[in-house]
């Protein structure tokens, strides 16, 4: 046999050893990597949708409550004559009026007449959210 010819025998018989290993690779065969073996069953899910009210004494989801502190500045008194408005009182155009003097930056402890017979009263209020914050209280004069 002549030596180009062996090696011409070899190189084919490489290829096709090549070709045969791709296929048996696509259907499967003991090249591939053994496949992990599936999860465990996620665990029942309890009839109350797993909510517990067991809570350690004290907890807040929400952290500690900013209201409990005092707020920055002696809160303003609210004066003789007025009362705080019922919130079903209040109109869109009190309401608007009240965003536009929290907007304005008038300070804290600021009394603003509205109209004539209703007055903004600029103090401090708070929430858990945002803690202390400006905010207006809206009064309404007490007649007689």
């Amino acid at each position: 046999m002549k030596p180009a010819l062996g090696l011409g025998l070899l190189a084919a018989g490489v290829l096709i050893m090549a070709r045969g290993m791709a296929e048996a690779r696509e259907a499967g065969a003991i090249f591939d990597k053994p496949k992990p073996p599936p999860p465990p069953p996620p665990p029942p899910v309890p009839q109350n949708g797993g909510w517990t009210d067991e809570r350690p004494p004290g907890y807040d989801p929400y952290g500690p409550d900013p209201c409990e502190k005092p707020p920055p500045t002696t809160p303003p008194p609210v004066p003789r004559g007025w009362t705080r408005m019922k919130q079903s009182d209040v109109t869109p155009a009190l309401q608007a009026a009240a965003v536009d003097l929290l907007r304005s930056g008038v300070p804290v402890g600021s009394f603003v007449r509205i109209e004539s017979d209703k007055a903004a009263l600029v103090e401090w209020h708070c929430d858990k959210a945002r803690g202390w914050h400006r905010g207006v209280s809206l009064l309404v004069e007490v007649v007689g």
